[in-house]
């Protein structure tokens, strides 16, 4: 019979496994694997600077004897000489003159390029603003005017622990390894599941602000929580690379830069069949054969991965721009020991607090929402490659005469 193992060399002894968490999360894959890091949290309300990702421009919202009427917030952004476009037009304008007190301008047509049509604004013109001329050895207050808004986003943080444990008889047993080894094994298990679980709330997770004196934990918002404001409908149709491209619009014209497609492994499955015809071949050190990873972004050439994450729902896809997402960490993955004098056995616990950053998800981030089931879809792919649908009422076939 072995002999009672009663110690081992982890007691009363704590470590980091920050780095080791770290491994984990970058090797699997997952969409929390493109999170970069960000500064540590160092409150349980963590905020952060929104980026100034879109062309600046204002909306005119009312016209009438030629002075258009602003916001408060877009007046702020013209002064007299701001050069600016009409959407839609090509016309140049500049602000003319500026009534501080009524919000209003009045602007003139400095270059036509060719339309004579729009000659003053309207209510409801969306303009895109040039620039500014200042002048040579200018002072204060011939700049324009620009800021940026502290604590117009924030996350709260949210505590993970895993509880590792091996009893005395498990400890008598024989076995291959040693103590030490089944403690590394169940804490490489742990943090697997600490990158699961982490995976899940970036994608599902709902903004909670913890009260204690009410049984309320706080909790990390997810992507669903946070990028609200664009989306393409499929309408029940299948994920093709036209709605993917419909996406890349919206996230465009935000001033984003769309870089990858989450979404199922079997919507994945249905977009790579879209290009069944023309295969993409992709050989290197690792893997071998055909795999579709990338759709062409229309606007610019440059491609879009398709990351394949379970733990996303089959009926949306989500478009993003990549610099949305951070990682911050208030206290990093660490465990200790925390065996109790009279367990029948050892213990140690894994606790580790962190939060999730969404820089400009709602310019950034581009749901498609209301798709097909894959299955339903791919049996509808197979069922077009089958059929040939002509629509016309008379069809003539020349073929040439054979020598």
């Amino acid at each position: 019979m072995p002999n009672e193992i009663k110690t081992y060399s982890l007691t009363n002894k704590a470590r980091d496994l920050s780095s080791a968490m770290n491994t984990v999360i970058a090797g699997k894959g997952r969409f929390l694997s493109r999170f970069k890091s960000a500064s540590p949290a160092t409150n349980h309300k963590h905020e952060w600077l929104e980026d100034q990702i879109k062309g600046r421009g204002f909306t005119v919202t009312a016209y009438a004897s030629g002075k258009a009427t602003l916001s408060a917030a877009d007046f702020l952004r013209v002064k007299v000489g701001t050069r600016f476009t009409v959407a839609g037009h090509p016309v140049v304008f500049k602000v003319a003159t500026l009534e501080e007190a009524d919000k209003k301008i009045t602007a003139a047509v400095v270059a036509a390029n060719g339309d004579t049509a729009k000659t003053a604004l309207a209510a409801g013109d969306i303009c895109r603003i040039v620039g500014t001329p200042v002048r040579e050895n200018s002072r204060e207050g011939d700049g324009e005017y620009t800021r940026r808004t502290v604590g117009s986003a924030y996350n709260h943080t949210q505590i993970i622990r895993k509880d590792l444990g091996i009893s005395n008889s498990a400890l008598a047993t024989k076995t291959i390894d040693q103590v030490e080894n089944s403690i590394a094994r169940q804490t490489e298990f742990a943090l697997q599941e600490i990158d699961r679980d982490m995976n899940r709330q970036a994608i599902w997770g709902i903004r909670t602000e913890r009260d204690e004196a009410n049984d309320v934990f706080g909790e990390a918002g997810g992507l669903y929580n946070f990028a609200t404001a664009l989306a393409v409908d499929a309408s029940g149709g299948r994920l093709t690379s036209k709605l993917v491209n419909d996406a890349v619009m919206k996230v465009t014209e935000e001033g984003g830069n769309p870089t990858a497609l989450y979404c199922t492994p079997d919507q994945a499955r249905v977009l790579a069949n879209e290009y069944k015809n023309n295969i993409t071949v992709m050989r290197d050190d690792k893997a071998r054969g055909v795999y579709v990873a990338v759709v062409v972004n229309e606007a610019n050439g440059q491609n879009i991965e398709i990351i394949g994450d379970p733990d996303f729902n089959d009926a949306d896809a989500w478009l993003c721009d990549d610099d949305c997402f951070a990682l911050s960490w208030m206290r990093p993955v660490g465990d200790t020991d925390s065996t109790p004098p009279d367990a029948d056995g050892i213990s140690r616990k894994m606790v580790g607090e962190f939060t999730l950053e969404f820089h400009n998800a709602n310019q950034r981030c581009c749901r498609i929402k209301n798709l097909k089931a894959p299955a339903a879809a791919l049996a509808e792919i197979a069922t077009d490659q089958r059929s040939v649908n002509i629509a016309a009422d008379t069809v003539t076939v020349n073929s040439a005469a054979q020598a």
